[in-house]
């Protein structure tokens, strides 16, 4: 039996991080195979805990409080103790934390875990020149830490591991059920008769209302759509950390 430790960004939430780790578990062969999921906070979306659960998957909250530099210490404390308790063939990284992401690799590596793999699932972080001088020196001990390399694209791999890594980067695509996206003229009929969207040119996305997803570019770009089709509107759709300041960006508009 191959025992995986996979370590999130956070808390479970309705992010594609966790779908993405839904979809791959879904379609990969776990029988010999046993995935414990760590959290740092707790599963606040339960349809995910639901399907990984399913999925024979077991999630282990760890509800640290606090944030910032005293929460990521915490981490750290808490992934040395668990490590060290627990023989691990593999442990797969999904943090999105820099920090976290560096000292998690070099906790495995302690304790012998002999597969360690980063995975990089965007390309933002924090642009100033203090940033980048951190970020150079985390990257370093990212690359020699880590024995797989994973991202969702090349701009993602270079973001975490640098260009002049990026050649030792597989591409791992956050690939989805297409089923489930079919084109169906009857729900699109209801839909548009529900919001009443009949005779309208719609524009829709969907996803985490977070500065990684982009929306402000959105819905600046669709100004001068409205100006070009001007029974144009944009349906935004989702949840996030920037509903309001997308809801003030709207008004704006």
């Amino acid at each position: 039996m191959r025992n995986i430790l996979c370590i999130v960004c956070n808390n479970i939430e309705s992010g594609g991080v966790e779908k993405y780790l839904i979809n791959a578990y879904k379609n990969a062969n776990l029988e010999k195979s046993k995935i414990t999921i760590l959290i740092p906070g707790k599963v606040l979306y339960e349809p995910y805990f639901q399907e990984l659960t399913e999925l024979n998957c077991e999630l282990v909250e760890l509800n640290l409080n606090g944030d910032g530099l005293l929460r990521t210490l915490k981490l750290i404390l808490n992934l040395n103790e668990f490590m060290r308790q627990k023989k691990y063939d593999v442990v797969h990284i999904n943090t999105g934390n820099l920090s976290v992401e560096t000292a998690s690799l070099l906790i495995a590596k302690h304790n012998k875990i002999p597969i360690r793999v980063a995975h990089s699932h965007s390309t933002v972080y924090k642009k100033s020149l203090l940033h980048e001088s951190i970020r150079t020196l985390l990257r370093r001990s990212i690359n020699n830490s880590s024995t797989v390399k994973l991202a969702c694209s090349l701009s993602a791999a270079k973001s975490l591991f640098g260009e002049e890594h990026s050649d030792e980067v597989q591409i791992a695509k956050n690939g989805i059920e297409v089923k489930c996206f079919s084109f169906n003229p009857i729900v699109r009929e209801d839909i548009r008769k529900q919001y009443g969207w009949n005779g309208k040119y719609v524009i829709g996305s969907i996803g985490r209302l977070a500065e990684e997803k982009n929306f402000d570019f959105l819905i600046r770009i669709f100004k001068r759509v409205h100006t070009l089709k001007v029974n144009a509107i944009l349906a935004i759709i989702g949840d996030g950390k920037q509903h309001e300041q997308l809801e003030r960006l709207c008004a704006d508009r």
